[in-house]
C-alpha cells in the first residue's frame, strides 16, 4: 500500500511541477478559480485568522481571502514548482512543499485549514482528515 501511495504522490507532484508555470491558464486552474470564488463568498473568516491552505497551488486563494479580511496565511502543496510560484506571487505568506499525508507545519498552529480542488488527489484522504 505504501508503494502505491508513494507512486501516486510522485505522479501528482510531477504533473503539477510540469504545468505550474501555466496553471492559471489551464483547465485545472479555471476550475480552481471557480471553487475559490465560491469559497470566498461563503467562508466566514475572522480578522488575523491563521489559515492553512492544503493543496495551495500558486497561493491565489490565500491572497483572495486576505483581500476579504486580513489573515496570516500559509500554504502547502506537493508540487515544489507551485510552491516557488506561490512564494514569488505572495511573499507575505508562508509556503512549504509537502504531502497532505504529512503536512509540513506544526499541529494545532492554525485557526482554519482549507482544502479546495485538491482533496480528490489525496491517495489516503482519511489520513488527511485524522
Amino acid at each position: 500500500m505504501a508503494q502505491k501511495t508513494h507512486d501516486y504522490e510522485r505522479e501528482s507532484e510531477d504533473f503539477y511541477d510540469h504545468i505550474a508555470s501555466r496553471f492559471d491558464h489551464s483547465f485545472d486552474g479555471f476550475l480552481a478559480s471557480f471553487f475559490k470564488r465560491f469559497i470566498i463568498k461563503h467562508l466566514k473568516v475572522e480578522k488575523n485568522s491563521r489559515i492553512l491552505d492544503v493543496g495551495c497551488a500558486n497561493g491565489n486563494l490565500l491572497a483572495m481571502l486576505n483581500r476579504k479580511e486580513k489573515i496570516f496565511g500559509s500554504g502547502s502543496d506537493i508540487s515544489s514548482e507551485m510552491i516557488k510560484i506561490a512564494q514569488v506571487k505572495h511573499p507575505n505568506f508562508t509556503f512549504k512543499q509537502g504531502s497532505a499525508q504529512k503536512i509540513p507545519f506544526e499541529d494545532a498552529s492554525f485557526d482554519l485549514i482549507i482544502c479546495s480542488a485538491s482533496f480528490h488527489h489525496f491517495p489516503l484522504p482519511e489520513v488527511f482528515l485524522a
